[in-house]
């Protein structure tokens, strides 16, 4: 369901605001009306006080001495009020005319504390009543000095008066009619004001996504250099743009890197082709010995292997890149892996009259991927064996490091300075010009080396000294979790010794 949203902000904050506005209403309603509740309340105790306050009694003979003042209300001929009094055992004292044949019920109360009933009058009109229990002030003060002082008897008086006094309630209903009818008012009125004011502000206050969502649209797949631009927008709305930028500059580099990968390639794969082609005329340019045709066709292998080891490394590359290549760690010797992978650079190595010092230790166990690790240390030996010089060092040292398991190989003759050296893990990226022939390195043997030992786990670090010693730095952790599995682990070819192509797919434990 496709949502506005627009839509949902203008609906959910007219709902809140009515809410708010609904609940305010009702609460100042009840409190208006508590308010004229205890006014009303306070209204019936002030008729009957004085009422009550102009009873009194002797020798149990309640007088009640009523004036047309207080009695004005319950013989009023249109909407009277009700007045009923009883005596404590339940005899009637006193009942207005306006009763006729109905009664009101006694209230429980004082005249501290009276009762109050809703109730619907003798007329039918709703009311309310107020009603206690009382005892008549004691009148006769004089008779009964008098009677005492003659020897007659008298009876102290101990009668207790019930009172009720009932009234409509049309003071309290009609200003509440009127003030719930005018909050309804205002409460509509507010909110069509507040609806209009949220829709003119969510409007406003959307416009620079409206804007980012037209600079969006016109971004052209051929020009990947166009930026958004959110100066004006919110502080919530700028990290869209903000991620959006990235992205669009992480793509550029991706599709600059493309580019430059299919350059590099097609300029890598010139100079091997451009060599079989010559080689290839060169053998059919005159009739040849056998001899001479086999050497043709040797050179011819060489430079096919060498095609072959760099399109298999791309691919490796790119598999490693895209995080599709499954570690499966295992407990292996870092001195073994290091021995293994040196055996097929055994031959190349006498070739150049190398001098190979050792510093392995036996000891060093790290849990890694051996077939991984297994490219990662051919690579970084094969390094070191092609640019060594004629007849140089290579030193290849086995070590446990704060980091880790670590694997350190030195060549002499570096050509390379220590700003130079930083460039050894860039794609097709040569520091020594002098091997650019068809079997020389590819120039991704470290790239990959890189790739594969942050996919472990590890790092890698190169240092050069012109004229001196070219170092690289391999750092594994002793373990390794295991990735999730499922994902299909890529197999690679082994080239045979001796050229640049990558090493077996797990190599053979050594006794």
């Amino acid at each position: 369901m496709i949502r506005s949203l627009r839509g949902v902000l203008l609906l959910e904050t007219i709902l809140g605001s009515a809410s708010v506005v609904l609940v305010s209403g009702v609460v100042l309603y009840f409190l208006v009306e508590s308010v004229l509740i205890r006014r009303f309340d306070r209204s019936l105790l002030d008729y009957v006080i004085p009422m009550v306050a102009s009873m009194e009694q002797e020798q149990d003979v309640v007088d009640l001495d009523f004036s047309e003042t207080d009695l004005r209300e319950v013989k009023r001929l249109e909407n009277p009020a009700y007045l009923h009094v009883w005596l404590d055992d339940g005899s009637e004292l006193y009942r207005s005319a306006s009763l006729g044949a109905a009664n009101l019920e006694p209230i429980e109360g004082s005249r501290e504390a009276p009762g109050f009933r809703w109730l619907t009058l003798p007329d039918g009109r709703p009311g309310r009543a107020i009603g206690f229990t009382f005892m008549p002030r004691e009148g006769g003060a004089k008779k009964k000095l008098r009677a005492l002082e003659a020897g007659i008897p008298w009876k102290d008086s101990k009668r207790k008066v019930m009172v009720a006094f009932a009234r409509d309630t049309a003071s309290i209903t009609a200003p509440l009619s009127r003030i719930g009818l005018l909050l309804g008012c205002v409460s509509v009125v507010a909110m069509l004001i507040t609806a209009g004011f949220l829709w003119w502000t969510i409007r406003r206050n959307l416009r620079p996504l409206s804007r980012l969502a037209t600079q969006i649209s016109r971004l052209d797949g051929a020009d990947l250099s166009a930026r958004l631009e959110a100066l004006d927008a919110p502080l919530e709305v700028r990290p869209i743009a903000d991620r959006m930028n990235e992205f669009l500059r992480r793509l550029e580099a991706a599709f600059v890197r493309e580019r430059s990968l299919s350059a590099d390639v097609a300029h890598e794969l010139r100079t091997p082709l451009a060599g079989i082609r010559s080689t290839i005329e060169v053998a059919l340019s005159q009739r040849r010995a056998a001899g001479e045709h086999e050497e043709a066709l040797r050179e011819c292998l060489g430079i096919t292997l060498a095609m072959q080891s760099m399109v298999e490394k791309l691919l490796l590359l790119a598999r490693v890149e895209a995080g599709q290549a499954r570690v499966d760690p295992r407990p292996v010797l870092l001195a073994e892996q290091v021995l293994s992978a040196w055996e097929m650079l055994e031959s190349a190595s006498a070739a150049r009259g190398l001098h190979v010092e050792w510093a392995l230790r036996p000891d060093v166990e790290v849990a890694t991927d051996p077939a991984f690790l297994h490219i990662v240390l051919h690579n970084v030996l094969e390094n070191a064996v092609e640019y060594a010089d004629r007849g140089g060092t290579v030193r290849i040292e086995t070590a446990a490091g704060p980091r880790g398991a670590e694997v350190l190989v030195r060549n002499t003759g570096s050509k390379l300075t220590a700003e130079e050296a930083q460039h050894a893990f860039e794609r097709f990226w040569r520091g020594d010009a002098a091997h650019s022939s068809a079997c020389a390195h590819c120039g991704i043997g470290l790239v990959l080396v890189k790739n594969i030992a942050q996919a472990l786990g590890g790092t890698v670090e190169v240092r050069s000294e012109a004229g001196g010693w070219f170092e690289v730095r391999l750092s594994i952790p002793q373990s390794l979790p295991t990735n999730t599995p499922g994902t299909p682990r890529p197999e690679y070819a082994s080239p045979p010794a001796g050229s640049c192509g990558s090493p077996p797919g797990r190599p053979p434990a050594r006794g």
